[in-house]
Order: structure tokens, then sequence, then C-alpha cells
């Protein structure tokens, strides 16, 4: 599973994408043929799979809500590649989905996947940020030598043959490997805990590879999975920007007010505010004073709502997710 975080700075906003796989084989949704289904916690689900009744390989890609809205168009490819368009405010970013075939796969089988990657790729437009993310199955290696404007300093292993045809489609495509440019390792771990590589991968447009402020495996985690979840944070538009400590959206408790005495502190106190107002010599715009006596009546009288989180997950489900991850930490303790 892979997840992109893009923060639109131009419009304080951020988009949330995740490349997903439901199985414990990492980015294999296994799912039959195409389509898109939406989850009971709003977000939308777009899968790409085999057309023949084998539930084998197939990807997906997960859109918050506010991301669902930002897409563009999406097109399923094979059950090893799709791409979505999504707007922004600036530029047009192009994300395509992978999941390459494993290093022992027939050369006719990797030969395959190769030309319509490139093809994939060469449709999209040149202005766009291009994203290829998912399971490669390639090791880089960390010997970077030649290679230096394609991946960083921070890869780990010995480079394979899916981990040359990884160099050439970036040489090919002016890709840049983004998680070798970051000193935290992305890894798969083998279910014997010896074998640690980097085959999950997020690869971005050369150009645009000043725009990635991290990549890196969220170790903590819980996806059920030998993979790692692979996180990048893409900033489209570099300018200084003001730093909100709060991003939560705060509702007045309006329902107060149906309380008598409430609703007469409430008029007391804003009618007092507003005949302030009117002796301060220095006034602030008419809107804004308005405004500033409404909030700071409301903030003292009312106060806000609570957030309650929303029960799509049953509490019986919760207890055995807990469940699951001390049965995990136990058995990482033994080995």
């Amino acid at each position: 599973m892979l997840g992109i975080i893009v923060e639109d700075l131009g419009a304080a906003r951020a988009l949330e994408m995740q490349c997903v796989g439901p199985s414990a084989r990492g980015h294999e949704v296994r799912w039959l043929d195409s389509g898109q289904l939406t989850l009971q916690n709003g977000k939308v689900l777009l899968y790409s799979g085999r057309n023949d009744g084998l539930h084998q390989a197939g990807v997906g890609m997960m859109l918050a809500s506010r991301a669902k809205k930002a897409l563009i168009e999406w097109k399923p490819i094979t059950e090893r590649l799709m791409y979505a368009i999504f707007h922004t405010s600036i530029i047009k970013i192009s994300i395509i989905t992978v999941y390459a075939p494993s290093n022992d796969a027939t050369d006719e089988t990797k030969e395959s996947f190769i030309e319509q990657l490139d093809r994939v790729i060469a449709g999209t437009h040149k202005h766009d940020i291009i994203l290829v993310i998912g399971d490669f199955n390639a090791k880089g290696g960390m010997n970077n030598e030649d290679y230096e404007n394609i991946m960083g300093r921070h890869g780990i292993g010995r480079r394979n043959e899916n981990g040359e045809n990884l160099l050439d489609i970036c040489q090919r495509n002016n890709l840049v490997i983004t998680g070798t440019t970051f000193p935290q390792k992305v890894k798969w771990i083998s279910p014997n805990k010896k074998t640690e590589n980097q085959i999950d991968h997020i690869l971005v447009t050369r150009q645009h590879r000043t725009s990635i402020l991290d990549t890196r495996a969220m170790r903590g985690a819980d996806i059920g999975s030998d993979h790692k979840l692979l996180k990048c944070k893409l900033r489209i538009k570099l300018k200084k920007y003001k730093i909100v400590t709060d991003t939560s959206r705060k509702i007045f408790d309006t329902t107060k007010l149906q309380r008598p005495e409430i609703r007469k502190a409430f008029s007391i106190e804003l009618k007092n505010r507003f005949q302030l107002l009117d002796q301060l010599e220095d006034r602030e715009p008419f809107w804004e004073g308005i405004t500033k006596c409404y909030k700071e009546t409301a903030t003292n009288t009312l106060s806000f709502k609570e957030r309650g989180q929303k029960p799509w997950i049953s509490n019986e489900s919760w207890k055995l997710v807990d469940e699951r991850r001390q049965l995990k930490e136990r058995t990482n303790k033994k080995s």
C-alpha cells in the first residue's frame, strides 16, 4: 500500500490518495474486471483487474473525497496498470499505478509490461507532474554510479534484473526514484524477517523532483501485509505559506440558544460589544467589526460542538485489530 499527500499551496488544500492492495501480498487487489466502489467512509476505490475469472494481480487507487472531486479521468489498462489524472489550481497530476511481474517471470511477460508502461507514460501530457507508484518487484541497489540523475544514495541491497529494467524505464521517461533520495529506508521485509529489500517505489518526473518533500516507510501502520506502507509528500507550489496549527473545523454549539438563560446571556453580551464598538475612535471596517463581535460572543457563551468519531468500524472490529496488533508485537519480540 502506498499513500500520497499532494499539497496545493495556492489553494491551501491537500489531496489524499492511496495505491491499495487489500490482500496479504502487498499491492495485489485480485478483484475481477474494473470499476469504482464508494466505501462507507466516503472514500472511493478505483480498481483494475483480470477479466478471465482468475483472482490474480490487480491494482487499485483509493481517493479521499477531496481527491475524488479533483479527479478528471481515470482508465484501467490491465491487471498490472491503471492511471488517473487530477486537477489542481496550478498543474495537473497524472498518477500511474503499477504491479510489475516478479523477477522470476518470463522475459516475454516483463517486456510486455514494460512496453505497456512506456506507452501509458508517453500518453501523459508533458507539462503534468507524473507519478508512477506501486510494487515494481525491482531492487535498485545502493550503488548509484552513472545513475545519479535517477536515484539517490539511500538505496539498499544489490540490484537485480528488474532493478536494471526500472533504471532503464526511468532513463527513457525522465523519472526519478524518490525513495532513494531520502535517508529513511523504504523496505519490504520477508516473512522470516531475514531479507530486506526496496521493491515498492514512487517515481516522479525529474523536473519535479524538488517538489517531493519526503518519501518514507511507515512501519507502524498495520496493513496486514509483508510490505510496509510507503508514504510520499509532494508540494506542487514552492512558496512561503502560513502554517496553520489547528486545521480542524470548529462549529459553535447553537443548540444552547434554546435554553432561556444562555439565550439571554448571549443577547446581553452581544449588545454590550456593539455599544463598545460604536465608542471606539479607531474603528475596524464595518463587516470585520460585526463578525468579530459575533465570534467572540459565541465563543464565550456557546463554546464549540464536540466532534465524535464516525462509527464506520464497530467496537468488535477494533478489538480484533488490537488483538492482531498485540500478536504481531509478540511475534516480533520472539524473532
